[in-house]
């Protein structure tokens, strides 16, 4: 990093080695004849051959569109998951953890970089940012979401009894196979992977759901005949193509992680997904910005990260306290309703200049106190309808006096 304060129209502003390592790898085919053996060399020539194929851009590894490419954020964020390349290599993750943490929108994005790392490798930097709209069709399409629940079973996701025709009885394809004969119908040379996403996987009975394809998801290349037939009356054989992701998401509240089945749980790789300050600013900057409110985020980013810290005060509570624990603590979704009272509560014409969630006391205003009482009480009243109202109520007044106590205002 000090070489690149000193030299910046040389050296880049990364200091993570393995972030170095990642950048080459990924623009492997800029580098004529195995490239330089001074890796920071390597880099300066790639970003020489990035300039000519995306002129009148300002170039950084870190921004989009560079950063789609390789940028993975597990080294920094390890609740981001585990690296790019590990799931490549495994192909099946689920990402578990209490409610309302973005689980299902780390499955969305995590797909998307699968398959822009598949498309930069197959098309090389030139064609691949030529192709950004091709690329961004193909996740569209590639992407399948499953939203999963008690009543889905082996019978819609493998085969099922149906009523022929003719009036005679006859196995039929269920979702994966159908799936994978829409896959594999695509020439395998051009094809990008696809991605299954299995949503809430943990509501239904997962072993019983796969059926005969439980082993696949180990040994993808050892087919296994199916009593299911085709359009043309024959009986199939089913395989899951190396091309084929899966990423799942599980509500440790839904049922224990501990209650899935052992021999499926190896096949997975496991990544936490718990409560995340910066998830919640982040997610709470893009929808103030989508109101297209007079008031900028500038000014009411810091209240929001005062609302960040409250909502991990509340969550340390719950993960220590012997009525909950750590599967109850609370989503960053479910503060988010918080930007519809603040605008509410503003009017179409704010005139205040600063204390948009807590006053110059730093005492909750209304906002904060609507999304407790709206949100976030009721949500721990269900966790906690098995005590008696005595001790509920007392459990419910010790964490909203965690939740609404005065801030540190500097």
């Amino acid at each position: 990093m000090l070489l690149h304060l000193m030299f910046p129209e040389y050296f880049e502003r990364i200091a993570s080695a393995s972030h170095k390592r990642r950048v080459i790898k990924a623009f492997s085919g800029l580098v004529k004849d195995g490239g330089e053996d001074d890796v920071d060399q390597t880099i300066y020539t790639i970003r020489q051959e990035l300039e000519g194929l995306l002129p009148n851009k300002e170039l950084d590894f870190y921004w989009p569109p560079l950063a789609e490419a390789w940028y993975d954020d597990s080294e920094d964020n390890p609740e981001e998951g585990a690296p790019l390349e590990v799931i490549q290599y495994k192909r099946q993750i689920v990402f578990y953890g209490p409610p309302g943490t973005g689980k299902t929108f780390r499955a969305k994005r995590l797909a998307g970089r699968i398959i822009r790392a598949a498309a930069l490798a197959a098309m090389g930097p030139a064609r691949y940012f030529q192709s950004q709209s091709d690329v961004d069709a193909a996740i569209s399409e590639n992407v399948h979401r499953l939203q999963l629940h008690p009543a889905y079973s082996y019978e819609d996701f493998i085969r099922a009894l149906h009523v022929s025709d003719a009036g005679g009885t006859e196995y039929r394809a269920g979702y994966l196979p159908k799936l994978i004969e829409h896959i594999e119908g695509k020439p395998r040379e051009t094809r990008l992977p696809h991605v299954l996403i299995l949503d809430e996987m943990n509501r239904t009975d997962l072993s019983r759901m796969l059926g005969e394809c439980f082993s696949l998801l180990e040994d993808r290349n050892q087919p296994i005949p199916l009593p299911v037939l085709d359009g043309k009356g024959s009986a199939i054989s089913l395989r899951i193509p190396d091309d084929l992701f899966v990423i799942g998401t599980m509500n440790l509240i839904d049922q224990s992680i501990e209650q899935v089945d052992f021999a499926l749980r190896r096949r997975f790789l496991w990544v936490p997904c718990p409560f995340n300050a910066n998830a919640l600013v982040e997610a709470a900057e893009a929808k103030w910005k989508a109101l297209k409110t007079m008031l900028g985020w500038d000014r009411v980013e810091e209240d929001f990260r005062k609302l960040a810290g409250a909502a991990a005060a509340l969550n340390r509570e719950i993960h220590d306290s012997s009525l909950l624990g750590a599967q109850y603590e609370i989503g960053h979704t479910y503060l988010l309703d918080v930007i519809v009272f603040l605008n509410n509560f503003l009017g179409p014409r704010p005139t205040r200049k600063q204390n948009y969630l807590w006053n110059k006391k730093g005492e909750a205003l209304e906002p904060v106190h609507q999304i407790w009482s709206l949100s976030l009480r009721p949500l721990l009243e269900q966790y906690l309808a098995g005590l008696d109202a005595t001790s509920r109520n007392a459990e419910l007044d010790r964490l909203a006096k965690v939740f609404l106590k005065p801030v540190a205002i500097e």
